[in-house]
């Protein structure tokens, strides 16, 4: 910041440094003085590159650059999954253009215009509110095409739902506790539930108090998992998994410590990793949705095979990692990407939420293409 240059580069963690964090919550969020400084001494031009790190209005990242919003009279925001989950994921990210012009100052005053509650209390988009959208903030958006979009073939691979556990998941999946794996399985609420559920399709429990023990349910994904890199014979493929519990039975399985980026993973080592996948010096990387979504770059130099051992229920997190390989630069005509899963209602129901949230993206950006043309 105390250099002369034309272009400065922070990345979102940056937001919340000594130079640029705000004060306390008790005296009004007071402007950093090192900050401002910078600010009124320079014509800056604001560009956020993946905006929708900033969907949430509540978040410190968005309540910090929200502050200094005014000292920079320029202001652009880039993503390739504007509305990742639901309608108001756009407010916050148009706010940074224009303020609170398009879509209102206030999140209250966006669900009272755009929303209504539902029979359970929650903000659902009135049946008007994507095409009044779409038409409000047409005029100061650009949406471009990718003109050498990689074409992606989707391979589903159903691995069989063990019998000797089909009681018991009726019986979690129904009363919110089961015998799994000799030990009493227990959910207190539909949110734990849904986590204990996601923890059988993979096939192992982790301990509550110790992410580095679990208990084993079933090995099919591993079966699955092996095979299918069997009959890539050797071809780069890049995996994603959810939990550290995954990451050490692979290893078990394969014989030998994947490569991965994920939690635990120092930022260096991780570009290390990515570097050398990216240059074909190993045949697979392991990697957390979480942690690869954004920013990673060069896997498509000699991978055009994703394979998900632990499916998302974020569209953010499947679009944005699976655009790791499909992208620019590869040199396959297509991308692989294999879905590993658990043949069970669960499963299913997981894999229908993601197609969803892309069905309602598409949706979104169709309508909105629609006054674009306009």
């Amino acid at each position: 910041m105390k250099e002369d240059v034309d272009v400065y580069l922070m990345n979102i963690e940056g937001l919340l440094s000594s130079e640029w964090r705000l004060g306390e919550q008790k005296r009004g969020y007071p402007l950093n003085e090192v900050a401002l400084s910078f600010l009124r001494g320079k014509r800056v031009m604001l560009a956020v590159d993946e905006s929708s790190k900033f969907k949430n209005p509540q978040s410190a990242r968005f309540k910090t650059l929200k502050k200094y919003l005014k000292y920079m009279p320029r202001r652009v925001v880039m993503t390739g999954t504007p509305k990742p989950n639901l309608l108001e994921d756009l407010f916050a990210q148009c706010y940074i253009t224009d303020m609170g012009d398009d879509l209102g100052e206030f999140i209250t005053h966006f669900r009272t215009e755009y929303m209504a509650l539902d029979f359970d209390g929650k903000y659902i988009p009135q049946t008007t509110a994507v095409e009044r959208i779409a038409e409000k903030i047409a005029p100061t958006t650009l949406q471009l095409e990718d003109a050498e979009a990689i074409p992606c073939q989707y391979v589903d691979v159903w691995a069989p739902f063990p019998e000797e556990l089909k009681i018991s998941y009726k019986k979690l999946e129904k009363d919110f506790i089961a015998e799994i794996a000799g030990k009493t399985v227990m959910a207190p609420n539909a949110g734990v539930l849904f986590g204990k559920l996601r923890q059988l399709v993979q096939g192992a429990f982790v301990d509550a108090e110790e992410d580095s023990e679990y208990r084993v349910a079933h090995d099919v994904k591993l079966d699955a998992l092996e095979n299918l890199l069997e009959e890539l014979n050797g071809e780069p493929a890049f995996c994603l998994y959810q939990y550290h519990s995954d990451y050490k039975r692979i290893n078990e399985r394969l014989g030998y410590t994947v490569p991965r980026v994920g939690g635990g993973i120092s930022p260096k080592q991780g570009a290390a990793w990515c570097q050398a996948f990216g240059a074909g010096g190993m045949p697979l990387l392991l990697g957390q949705p979480q942690s690869v979504a954004h920013g990673v770059d060069g896997l498509q130099n000699n991978c055009n095979n994703v394979i998900w051992f632990a499916n998302d229920p974020s569209w953010e997190n499947t679009f944005q990692a699976n655009r790791r390989v499909a992208r620019q630069g590869t040199k396959a005509d297509q991308v692989f990407i294999y879905r590993i899963m658990l043949d069970c209602p669960f499963e299913r129901a997981l894999l229908a939420i993601v197609d969803g949230k892309e069905d309602s993206e598409e949706n979104f950006l169709s309508t909105l293409r629609k006054y674009l043309v306009a």
